[in-house]
């Protein structure tokens, strides 16, 4: 089968290497052909001559098509806000061309796509039938309709993300995202310490920055630091988030923070398997509460115990992660009960990325010949 694919992020982002794309690319490449759509913006308008060009290229999992786009300027002053249509009128324009050109020379036998709009536009819907709308984030409400309409059927990470559609679209199946289960349930704990230096420590640990902008977590960790002299709090990821999380942890006084930045995704299960409990720490937002974060099931996989803020996917039949509310009251007790009652970590057979790419190959196929989705 010949696929089509527009990710839901570009390959030169950070934790592309161990995003959900990347993970399906790793299952689907040997049965499928795969042509995945990537894209660049740089940050002047040195270049400009080359907006809207695509340059093919091989890539490990197939044929990458990297298209130029114009810088988004509006990212200056609107860096909260949604940009308006207008604003993206410019790129969209250059990307849908870009990608019609691709669909004429690929003629794919499916198409998949993430949302990408806040930097792309939409991309050319007509050309793009049968198409699956893999939905992994949480956007704006006109702009998940609008791939939801678009699409031939739906697939979503958690059913609390797909749950308002279900009415609007009868073709929708949910596949998480998931883990390399041999791999993180050969790591030890007390190993993985020895391995970075953590050994003789309680680590309390954020492996990716996914948080709330209030950081209330880092001062859970200083307080409980008070009782606990050996607690040290391990941040892996990069980025203004990191700056913002070290600013917090100077002011309140937090010690043994540990930041190593950016860890492929090859070693940073070690990381994982040292943590003594993993945090997620997001707010009441639909993004944190409707989400599927792959880390908790990282996290899982290694026997580790989390506190988390409300998400919907982890509130029955995890007994390993406590959902509390979110605030750094709420999750210094959370934290204290996890270190004394773990709870066991869950089945995770089927979340295995071996069988959730199985799973995704079961819906291109079946989109392809126009059947139903089971």
């Amino acid at each position: 089968m010949r696929v089509l694919w527009i990710p839901h992020t570009p390959q030169h982002y950070l934790g592309w290497d161990g995003c959900r794309q990347y993970r399906l690319f790793e299952h689907l490449k040997d049965g499928t052909e795969l042509h995945v759509v990537n894209w660049f913006q740089k940050k002047n308008l040195r270049g400009m001559h080359a907006w809207g060009s695509v340059s093919r290229q091989p890539d490990w999992y197939g044929q990458r098509y990297d298209v130029s786009l114009a810088p988004n300027f509006h990212r200056l002053f609107m860096r909260r806000a949604y940009p308006p249509e207008a604003v993206l009128w410019f790129n969209q324009r250059l990307f849908r061309a870009a990608v019609r050109s691709v669909i004429t020379d690929v003629r794919p036998d499916c198409c998949v796509v993430s949302i990408t709009h806040q930097w792309t536009g939409y991309p050319p819907f007509e050309l793009m039938h049968p198409m699956v709308f893999d939905h992994v984030d949480r956007a704006m409400p006109s702009v998940e309709d609008r791939y939801v309409d678009e699409s031939d059927a739906l697939v979503g990470v958690s059913d609390a993300l797909v749950s308002r559609h279900r009415r609007r679209k009868s073709l929708i199946t949910v596949i998480s995202n998931g883990v390399n289960l041999r791999k993180y349930r050969e790591l030890d704990r007390t190993s993985a310490k020895a391995t970075l230096g953590l050994e003789g420590r309680t680590v309390i640990s954020l492996i990716g920055l996914t948080c709330s902008d209030t950081l209330y977590f880092v001062d859970a960790v200083r307080r409980l630091q008070r009782s606990h002299r050996n607690m040290c709090l391990v941040v892996v990821g990069g980025g203004g988030i990191l700056t913002a999380i070290v600013e917090r942890a100077n002011k309140v006084g937090l010690r043994d923070l540990i930041a190593p930045g950016h860890i492929p995704s090859g070693s940073v299960a070690t990381y994982f398997a040292a943590s003594d409990v993993g945090l997620y720490p997001g707010d009441l937002r639909p993004w944190f509460v409707d989400a599927a974060p792959l880390k908790i099931i990282e996290y899982s996989a290694c026997g580790v115990p989390v506190v988390s803020s409300p998400v919907s996917m982890f509130r029955t039949g995890w007994p390993n992660v406590r959902i509390t509310d979110p605030s750094a009251d709420a999750f210094v007790d959370a934290i204290e009960q996890a270190l004394v009652e773990p709870g066991a970590p869950p089945d995770l057979s089927h979340y295995d990325w071996s069988q959730i790419a199985r799973s995704f190959q079961s819906v291109l196929t079946a989109v392809r010949n126009g059947h139903s989705v089971a």
